[in-house]
C-alpha cells in the first residue's frame, strides 16, 4: 500500500517535470521551426499568456507545489512565513509584468491574492506555537 501512494506521489512530480522541460526547452526550439502539431498539443498550457511569457506556466506550477509542502515544515511561524512570501512574490510578478491575456483576468487574480494573503495574515494572528519540552 505504501508503494502505491509513493508511486501516487510521484505523478505531480513528473508532470512538474515534464512542464518546465517542454516550457523551457521543447516550445522554443519548436516554434523556431515552426511545429504547428506541438504547438496545437501543448496550447493548454501557454494559451492564457501573453506571448514571451509563457515561462508563468512554470512558475505558477512551482509556487503552487510549494505552497502545498509549505504545511510539512515543522514550525507553524516559518510555514505562515513561506505561504506568505510565495503570495506576495507571485502577487508582486503579476502586477508588474501581467502575464494574463485579458486585463480582467490579471485583476482577478490580483485580487484572489490580496484575498488569499489577508485570510493568510488574519490566520496567523490565531496561531500559538507550541514549544516541545523532550
Amino acid at each position: 500500500l505504501c508503494l502505491i501512494g509513493g508511486l501516487v506521489c510521484l505523478l505531480p512530480i513528473t508532470y512538474l517535470a515534464l512542464s518546465c522541460w517542454i516550457i523551457l526547452v521543447e516550445l522554443p526550439k519548436r516554434v523556431r521551426v515552426a511545429d504547428i502539431a506541438f504547438i496545437r498539443a501543448c496550447s493548454f498550457l501557454v494559451m492564457r499568456f501573453h506571448p514571451g511569457k509563457e515561462v508563468f506556466t512554470v512558475l505558477f506550477l512551482i509556487r503552487n507545489v510549494l505552497i502545498v509542502l509549505a504545511p510539512l515544515i515543522p514550525s507553524s511561524s516559518a510555514s505562515l512565513f513561506l505561504m506568505a512570501m510565495l503570495l506576495a512574490t507571485s502577487f508582486g510578478l503579476i502586477a508588474y509584468y501581467k502575464p494574463w491575456r485579458s486585463l480582467l483576468s490579471t485583476q482577478v487574480d490580483m485580487l484572489t491574492h490580496l484575498a488569499l494573503l489577508l485570510i493568510l495574515q488574519m490566520g496567523a494572528l490565531a496561531v500559538v506555537d507550541v514549544q516541545e519540552h523532550v
